[in-house]
């Protein structure tokens, strides 16, 4: 009888010594903002076009927060694109990823401008660019000209709107940063124009239990729930909650929402600004996206429900902060924006107001009553689980996988699981399927993996990697090395892991030209190039053996040659060599006429 009540008295002290842990303080000192009248700084449009946004500023992102405009421009490449004010060009970055072809601009306010997914850009820092990149014989740039180099005039035309890198589509991305912290500001703060009188839609409320004394009921049985979401209606300009039963709380609750925007000129789905939060007319919370950095970006993914995302592509806005997330976003908290539901009142209300940077307004409300019942839950019966703490270094290690997990990967504690999945005939697996838990269990770090291959063939040494495999069964490659009989690599995923090996080259097709022909007129020569794994990672052009600068448009397979001075009249010989990153390597020969 002592050995269980001692067992009994021990797993209540571990319990209680979880909740603490889960909900120590990190939140970040706040910063006070400096009197700036951003209305009054004097800058212009970037584009001669309507502010017909498809992305705006703060709006929710994969893995980061958007921080810019989104400017749409017709479906159609080409645009000028303007200087918003006097300054110098004091970075221009070129990739296949990412913004593309971007140019920032310093202005002598304080501010930086910056202009990506463009198709060129122009005038003197055009001419800067391609010197360096014949130069460096790098189509990928990261160039920092000094401040006398490259001077620009309010207005001047630095560049032309494109597609270029990661953009879906023909658009301007535009961004305003402070210039000595290099944080991104909600250019809609700005002078600028954006007709818009359509207030925020409200999707769904959702409850989240704290801890394991905490519980919601929105049903006639005494079955609580962890976490519960409820859709919502309007309601003669109201939101209400769209539920038959009584909502009965017990505990620490916080609350989500499930949320978004739009503008008068386009359909587009859009961040909201601004999420206030209410109990009973005291504020417990509040959100607001006028700036952030980008080393918080990430954060995002605790600021909403990460497992509604990967589940379900729902996106639930927290208004309460967890344990591991330091986003700066949150500007005013209570305990963290969760509220005690104790015995003092049997029956409060809730208040969720949500507002767009034009100020229209949405208000959803609803009343709970604080439950003093038993509530019952739906038992855990998951087995071999070691609690993870977001806050401590956490390591699985076993004779065949390797993982260390840095100190604030999680944003909260949790149970981790491990297992082995033996893979079937039609999978190319060079070891155990490794499961590390769930894939809908956000990860802020990189941490390390390494993974025993059970096949090993010297020759493929260097083939070897890890790939993650997605929940339609689809291989992803995370890179890796073969080292000391591991192969080791760094993510910031959970999910499913094996080693494979990538020794297929990448294919390389003309799409536009062809052995002999005549180019004269074509303003470029396009070639296909497709790898089938782990992507590429090296290419180069050359004609007649010197080198030339292609355009690599990694979404669309395509490198391009735009034709310049250095094809001049007569027969030539132009070369393509492109490998992937597991050095796999193909080239191809034409000969062309010009």
């Amino acid at each position: 009888m002592k050995r269980i009540v001692y067992h009994l008295i021990a797993c209540f002290v571990l319990l209680f010594g979880l909740t603490l842990l889960s909900y120590d303080v990190l939140s970040p000192v706040a910063e006070e903002e400096p009197l700036v009248d951003y209305k009054a700084v004097d800058f212009i449009k970037p584009i001669d076009l309507p502010f017909k946004l498809s992305g705006n500023f703060g709006e929710i992102r994969a893995n980061h927060f958007h921080s810019g405009l989104d400017i749409k421009t017709n479906g159609e490449i080409g645009y000028p694109v303007y200087s918003i004010g006097d300054g110098y060009v004091s970075r221009i970055k070129i990739s296949s990823y990412g913004y593309g072809k971007a140019i920032y601009i310093t202005h002598p306010n304080g501010f930086t401008s910056v202009y990506a997914h463009l198709n060129e850009i122009t005038g003197e820092a055009g001419k800067y660019l391609k010197s360096q990149q014949y130069n460096r014989k790098k189509f990928s740039v990261d160039l920092y000209p000094s401040k006398d180099m490259i001077k620009i005039r309010q207005g001047q035309v630095v560049a032309k709107s494109g597609n270029s890198g990661g953009s879906g589509g023909p658009h301007l991305h535009f961004e305003i940063r402070e210039t000595a912290s290099s944080k991104p500001i909600n250019p809609l703060k700005f002078n600028y124009a954006l007709p818009d009188s359509i207030s925020p839609l409200i999707e769904s409320v959702s409850f989240y239990a704290i801890n394991d004394n905490s519980g919601i009921i929105a049903s006639n049985t005494f079955k609580a729930a962890k976490k519960l979401t409820l859709p919502v209606k309007k309601v003669n300009g109201v939101y209400r909650v769209d539920n038959h039963h009584p909502i009965k709380i017990k505990g620490r609750i916080g609350f989500g929402i499930e949320t978004f925007d739009r503008a008068s000129l386009a359909p587009n789905t859009l961040g909201v600004y601004s999420i206030d939060t209410y109990v009973d007319g005291k504020r417990i919370s509040y959100f607001k996206s006028d700036k952030f950095s980008f080393k918080e970006s990430r954060y995002v993914n605790s600021l909403i429900d990460f497992e509604e995302k990967y589940n379900h592509n729902k996106v639930i806005s927290r208004t309460y902060r967890l344990p591991g997330n330091k986003l700066s976003l949150y500007k005013d908290m209570q305990d963290k924006g969760i509220y005690n539901f104790g015995d003092e009142k049997d029956e409060k209300d809730i208040v969720i107001v949500v507002k767009d940077i034009a100020n229209n307004t949405s208000v959803l409300k609803f009343k709970v009553q604080v439950s003093e019942e038993f509530f019952l839950f739906d038992r855990d019966h998951a087995v071999d689980k070691e609690m993870y703490f977001y806050n401590t270094i956490n390591e699985l290690e076993k004779s065949d996988i390797y993982a260390k997990f840095p100190k604030y990967s999680f944003y909260k504690s949790f149970f981790f699981k491990h297992e082995n999945i033996e893979p079937n005939d039609k999978q190319a697996c060079y070891s155990p399927i490794h499961k590390l838990d769930e894939p809908s269990v956000p990860v802020h770090r990189y941490y390390e993996l390494k993974i025993k291959p059970t096949k090993y063939e010297e020759r493929l040494k260097d083939k070897y990697l890890i790939a993650s495999i997605d929940k339609d069964g689809n291989f992803e490659s995370e890179g890796g090395t073969f080292i000391d009989g591991f192969v080791y690599t760094k993510t910031r995923v959970l999910g499913k892991f094996t080693v494979v090996v990538d020794s297929i080259a990448p294919i390389i097709k003309p799409v536009n030209v062809y052995e002999g022909k005549n180019v004269r007129g074509q303003r470029y020569i396009d070639f296909e190039v497709i790898d089938d794994f782990t992507g590429i990672d090296y290419f180069e052009g050359t004609l007649d053996d010197q080198w030339i600068l292609l355009d690599y448009d990694a979404k669309k397979n395509r490198l391009r040659y735009i034709i310049d001075e250095y094809l001049t009249p007569g027969q030539h010989q132009i070369r393509i060599v492109a490998s992937d990153e597991k050095g796999n390597e193909s080239y191809i020969k034409l000969q062309i006429v010009s």
